[in-house]
């Protein structure tokens, strides 16, 4: 009798362990599967972050780089193509001005300053692919006064284009090898 009635509690035991294990099961895919979706939703949060992020690092250290190479007088026509697409890039007209770069470095032998201008037009209109390739031309030209210029605004380039490895690169040898850029590229490279 008494193994009888401990077999029962046995049996009864395990019915009771099976049907807790049997609730437990969908209750814990439940925290599983909750704790996939908080992942999920956590990356996407990060990714838009790290975008937004991205253009506000842009927006905060960008700002067009004045004409330094030729003087424009306000209603003066100018007379040789550089100039003309020097006074167009001063008065803000950057479509046309990156029409007269090209067209000057289709005539004549492109210099750093024509290369360098074209890209901040193009990155003035957006084209970023394009800003990347003159501003490349313009800071392999060491010793030149617009290398360490092509060098940050390749940077910002990069920044824009979300491309943090490129901009690394760039404002790290801005950081060594320049005083002119030395202190914003560092600043920028900390917040990257």
């Amino acid at each position: 009798m008494e193994l009888k009635l401990r077999l029962q509690q046995l049996e009864a035991c395990i019915a009771q362990s099976e049907q807790a294990a049997s609730v437990e099961k969908p209750a814990r895919l439940r925290r599983v599967w909750t704790a996939v979706a908080l992942v999920c939703a956590g990356a996407m949060v990060l990714f838009y972050y790290r975008s937004v992020n991205d253009n506000q690092l842009f927006e905060n250290y960008y700002q067009s780089y004045p004409n330094v190479v030729a003087f424009v007088e306000r209603g003066s026509v100018a007379n040789e193509p550089k100039d003309e697409a020097l006074q167009l890039y001063e008065q803000g007209h950057y479509d046309e001005a990156l029409a007269g770069f090209e067209k000057f470095c289709q005539t004549q032998q492109a210099t750093p300053s024509t290369l360098f201008y074209a890209g901040i037009a193009c990155i003035e209109t957006n084209r970023l692919e394009e800003a990347e390739q003159y501003l490349l031309m313009a800071s392999q030209q060491p010793d030149t006064a617009f290398a360490a210029q092509a060098q940050w605004y390749l940077a910002l380039v990069y920044v824009k284009k979300d491309e943090r490895k490129k901009a690394t690169v760039y404002l790290t040898a801005l950081v060594r090898h320049t005083e002119a850029y030395k202190e914003k590229a560092q600043r920028l490279l900390n917040e990257l």
